[in-house]
């Protein structure tokens, strides 16, 4: 199983070794932000994201539909829990402002490992 790093907006690692969904849910969530996935009446699952946050006055919001790269997020499956788990690929793969990013573990150790390599020949 592939499992991922959470990386914070300020570049400190908030989590490792997680799987795609805890990583697609810890981003949605982010400062008291919130996520539903909802059947509408089409037959299709959609995701749907706060506008606001718990943190603040305003609190949640109200929740719109999610749109990835300038696409809908939609989804045909048998229950709420497989239709996150296909959203959860397009929700780390998209640029969400002011949130953490996600990688997967592989990537994020062979980028620690090329920054140390750079420091190593810098410090040389």
């Amino acid at each position: 199983m592939t499992t991922y790093t959470l990386i914070d907006p300020q570049d400190t690692v908030m989590d490792r070794g997680i799987s795609l969904t805890s990583a697609a849910s810890d981003i949605l969530t982010y400062d008291g932000h919130g996520y539903e996935v909802r059947r509408e009446n089409d037959g299709w699952y959609y995701l749907f994201v706060s506008t606001g946050s718990r943190n603040s006055q305003a609190g949640l919001g109200k929740f719109n539909q999610a749109y990835c790269n300038g696409k809908m997020l939609m989804e045909q499956a048998t229950s709420e829990t497989e239709a996150f788990e296909k959203f959860a690929a397009k929700v780390i793969n998209n640029d969400w402002s002011r949130t953490p990013t996600a990688m997967t573990d592989a990537d994020y150790n062979k980028q620690e490992a090329e920054f140390a390599a750079q420091n190593t020949e810098e410090d040389a």
